[in-house]
């Protein structure tokens, strides 16, 4: 059940870049509709045969670049929400006590 998806989170990641090119070709509502069917019918799990032969080679063949992007990522996203909530907790301090904080009391935080 995991590998459908994966399978279908990729393909809608693929879509979603993809679909801005060629959704001008005629039928091509019909060829993913299609696609989706062969991927999800329980007799034919194109999903797993999608998931054995392409994610699964990508994801082994890529893994130590992939730890590192989401490392990386996870990094940016801990220093923007921090950041983010400094400015929204500072924000919030003026409007309700009509001034800024003490100095000392962002250096503890």
């Amino acid at each position: 059940m995991l590998k459908h998806w994966v399978v279908i989170s990729s393909f809608t990641a693929v879509e979603l870049v993809t679909d801005t090119f060629i959704f001008w070709l005629p039928l091509v509502g019909m060829v993913k509709v299609a696609f989706i069917a062969w991927l999800v019918l329980p007799g034919i799990n194109g999903a797993d045969i999608i998931y054995d032969k392409v994610v699964e080679p990508f994801l082994v063949n890529n893994e130590e670049q992939l730890d590192n992007y989401f490392k990386q990522a996870r990094a940016v996203a801990h220093r923007s929400t921090e950041s983010v909530s400094m400015t929204a907790y500072d924000r919030w301090y003026r409007l309700t006590f009509g001034c800024s904080r003490p100095a000392d009391s962002r250096d503890s935080q």
